[in-house]
């Protein structure tokens, strides 16, 4: 397989720009307006190419909805942290562990979609271009990246072939497992790692100087899917109990954030089930980085394609009258001074001849 090339190389060639956007696509890649068009043609041949060279991030996603009796497959009992070593004050060992690709279930249709981009096995996974737009902007070069829910490999791989150096928790050994073996191909020099662990103990197990440059991560969704049930894995918790342990997490993140940085996190609102009200799952995570000591400097809407919407959306408007759902929320925090920020974003590439990209 090739090797992945840095934004702005031969990974892609010339930009392809949207006839609104003007130059700002060639400076930005993609111009920082408030709205991000997943379903423009631009957009989609990029996420083409980065598919073409073997990105995959569905390789054992599998849930269930909450509350059913079926139990997700490819589930593993608690590991051990396994690699990182860097990352981590103490030693450990790295598996990389084939062969784990098999029998994965499909997604309901009630399960999020993050970024829209759907594989063979009906998942949904994280869109490497928000990925690439989201490290290319906010995180400084050369910077590193802490993924505190890694699921898929998508955000790693991505990080890693733009420069930067990223570190993803994971609680299921088996999506660690094939995140690694996705990676064994590329040449991306060790700069894209995963451990092995809840991340509210994972984190604090890291070596004490283990300070970041960006965050990026997209978390579950509350108690509406749920991966596995392994002790510490906050998609099985009912919604108070995630909650409380969802601001844990963001707390300890946000603790190994450097200052005058941002943090990103992609979420999307869903419904209680029993009341079919909104949880007001974008509004909680603001709270959380707030009182973690970030704060909200950026919101986006990412439309991501309809897939099947148009199909089931009749059905439910005509039942329940709730509209169909064609958006996520991109949230981008700041811990310290949003200026700072920039500036260190802006460091380094006037001197590499890149545009600016913050």
């Amino acid at each position: 397989m090739e090797k992945f090339s840095p934004m702005g190389t031969d990974l892609f060639g010339e930009l392809i720009e949207e006839p609104t956007a003007g130059p700002m696509a060639k400076e930005f890649m993609h111009a920082p307006f408030s709205v991000l068009n997943a379903q423009a043609g631009a957009w989609q041949e990029r996420k083409r190419a980065w598919i073409a060279l073997g990105l995959r991030g569905d390789v054992t996603r599998s849930c269930r909805p909450h509350g059913k009796d079926n139990r997700p497959i490819g589930e593993s009992g608690k590991g051990a942290y396994q690699g990182g070593d860097a990352w981590r004050g103490g030693t450990g060992t790295t598996s990389a562990l084939a062969g784990r690709q098999s029998g994965m279930l499909k997604f309901s249709e009630t399960c999020k979609d993050v970024g829209s981009l759907q594989c063979d096995s009906g998942t949904s996974l994280f869109d490497p271009v928000l990925a690439e737009l989201l490290v290319s902007w906010f995180c400084p070069p050369a910077g590193s990246v802490l993924d505190p829910f890694a699921g898929g490999s998508v955000r790693g791989i991505v990080s890693a072939a733009l420069g930067r150096r990223y570190l993803g928790i994971d609680i299921r050994a088996e999506q660690v497992d094939a995140n690694r073996e996705q990676c064994g191909p590329l040449d991306l020099d060790g700069a894209a790692e995963w451990i092995v662990g809840d991340c509210l103990e994972a984190i604090p197990a890291l070596a004490s100087d283990a300070i970041f440059d960006f965050v990026l991560s997209c978390p579950p969704y509350g108690d509406l899917e749920v991966y596995s049930e392994l002790e510490g894995d906050i998609s099985s918790l009912d919604w108070p109990a995630f909650l409380d342990a969802y601001r844990a997490a963001i707390a300890a993140t946000v603790g190994r954030l450097a200052p005058d940085r941002f943090a990103a996190f992609v979420v999307g609102d869903f419904r209680d089930r029993k009341t079919g009200l909104y949880r007001c799952f974008p509004s909680e995570t603001i709270l959380a980085f707030q009182d973690a000591g970030a704060h909200l400097y950026n919101e986006a809407i990412l439309v991501t394609p309809a897939g099947s919407l148009p199909i089931r959306c009749g059905a439910q408007f005509r039942v329940g009258r709730k509209l169909g759902k064609t958006h996520q929320n991109v949230l981008v925090f700041v811990k310290g001074d949003g200026r700072r920020a920039a500036d260190e974003c802006n460091r380094g590439l006037a001197r590499s001849g890149r545009a600016r990209q913050c």
